[in-house]
């Protein structure tokens, strides 16, 4: 076992010394400051994968180190992607780099992604500080000029002036809640029906040890009975903006990133607007989502046994919805725009996006790729009224079911189980690229597989940062069914 142990450390060690030749400018061999040789990462990557992932591999303080990352579900693969640490003096600075290790194509030279790089204050001997500010995101400030200040920035953020244990992250939304108590953050907007669309950013911790996938949480097995911005994804403050200015900080967000990209993510039944904005932040974090993050919050009553009132609430916000959509089109200067939604939130974006679709045409060419995860609408509405204008237009549709979503099934049962959800039905529709995530281990309800597991956000990482589609994208496997061709994530 220390052999093995040993190996390791020599291997990443190889790798450092990579690392640092190739930091100090251009190299001998004409490498400009930044880039790196696939090949040669790829040699660490492979003696590597067959263990579990290494974590944090220190050398002396003030030197470079590697954190290699790749998902477990991608041990078959020959694709990964890993993040790069460099230590200069007492700041370190984050890269995010990709790799297609096996292939003529996976040794040539690759450069770092052109986003701003994130630094980080070093804290103790050769102790690791996660960002306070994540990739492609930016810290809020306490005060409203500040909060505009840090609009105008690059989406890399400023270096941090504290030792906090944690990253801030900053989130953009639109709802259409009514405000409940605006002094207690966590329940600022309620699940009332409000009488405009509110506008405003979100600031969200992401914890140091936060792992892809998971949405961190007090736990009662753990005796947490408080939240705690190290050990929790928790929300730290709202702070409303006029919709001018709420424009204004989304298109200074969108210009410094590469592709000048935002997503717009719709949650679903039984959501709070603090759970919305969580999600969101944990999202756009393990994306490291370098556009503009934002989520559209309608009134969810945020309780299990409100499964009516919520749909009497989604259906009257999607009129809403299809406004926000449109003015988000003519104010912002997105040219690339994900929309995600999950469960009963599927139904206003669905019925708002076709909408729009069928009144503004031309718009479709903004709009990069459209992902419905455990939709909770009803097969044959779905069928009928979506699926042929979605068809109509060229942006890729990707949706993600699961034989067990429970929840789903409880939806089915309270439609007197006659109508199949299409969340929880493998069924193949035109123009729309269907993943099985019944494999996807996650909640007891099975349904929170898109954000809680790391081999869906990292399939969903493929389509954002990378462009894939399913038969480029690591982890899925190709089923040929009767009436055509659907992915399902490997075992």
């Amino acid at each position: 076992m220390s052999r093995l142990k040993n190996a390791t450390v020599l291997l990443t060690l190889s790798l450092v010394m990579v690392i640092c030749s190739y930091s100090q400018g251009r190299a001998a061999s004409g490498r400009a400051k930044g880039e790196f040789v696939a090949s040669e990462v790829c040699n660490t990557y492979l003696s590597l994968q067959e263990k579990s992932n290494p974590g944090n591999i220190m050398t002396e303080p003030g030197k470079a180190y590697p954190l290699v990352e790749w998902n477990k579900g991608w041990k078959s693969s020959e694709d990964f992607w890993y993040r790069i640490i460099m230590i200069q003096g007492d700041m370190q600075v984050y890269r995010w780099v990709y790799a297609e290790c096996g292939t003529a194509e996976g040794a040539a030279r690759m450069s770092a992604p052109s986003y701003p790089e994130a630094r980080v204050l070093r804290s103790g001997k050769g102790k690791v500080v996660q960002p306070r500010v994540t990739v492609g995101m930016a810290a809020p400030p306490v005060a409203m000029a500040q909060q505009e200040s840090m609009m105008a920035m690059p989406s890399g953020g400023m270096a941090p002036s504290g030792d906090e244990k944690y990253a801030r992250t900053v989130v953009f939304f639109a709802t259409d809640r009514e405000k409940d108590d605006p002094r207690d953050v966590a329940s600022y907007f309620g699940g009332k029906r409000g009488r405009k669309i509110s506008y405003g950013t979100a600031s969200v911790s992401i914890p140091r040890d936060h792992k892809m996938g998971e949405l961190e949480k007090p736990s009662i097995w753990r005796l947490e009975f408080r939240q705690d911005p190290e050990k929790h994804v928790v929300l730290l403050g709202i702070n409303e903006l006029p919709a001018q200015r709420f424009y204004e900080g989304i298109s200074q967000r969108i210009k410094n990133s590469e592709g000048k990209k935002a997503f717009i993510f719709i949650h679903g039944y039984n959501v709070t607007f603090e759970d919305a904005a969580r999600r969101t932040a944990q999202m756009a974090y393990d994306l490291a989502f370098d556009g503009a993050p934002i989520f559209y919050s309608w009134p969810s009553h945020g309780k299990l046994f409100k499964y009516a009132a919520d749909e009497e609430n989604i259906r009257w916000s999607e009129r809403n919805i299809e406004d926000f959509l449109l003015d988000f089109t003519k104010k912002s200067d997105a040219e690339s725009i994900y929309l995600v939604a999950h469960s009963m939130g599927n139904r206003g974006l669905t019925r708002a996006y076709v909408s729009l679709l069928q009144k503004k045409p031309e718009l479709h060419s903004r709009f990069k790729e459209v992902i419905l995860a455990a939709p909770d609408i009803d097969v044959d509405i779905f069928t009928r009224d979506i699926v042929p204008i979605m068809a109509e237009s060229s942006v890729p549709v990707t949706l993600y079911v699961s034989a067990n979503d429970k929840a789903l099934e409880a939806s089915r049962r309270f439609h007197n189980a006659a109508y199949r959800r299409v969340g929880d039905t493998i069924s193949l529709y035109p123009h729309v690229e269907t993943i099985d995530s019944s494999n996807v281990k996650t909640d007891f309800l099975g349904h929170s597989y898109f954000g809680n597991n790391n081999s869906v956000i990292a399939d969903i990482f493929n389509i954002v940062k990378r462009g894939l589609r399913p038969d480029q994208r690591p982890g899925l496997a190709k089923i040929f069914a009767s009436d055509g061709i659907y992915w399902r994530f490997r075992e």
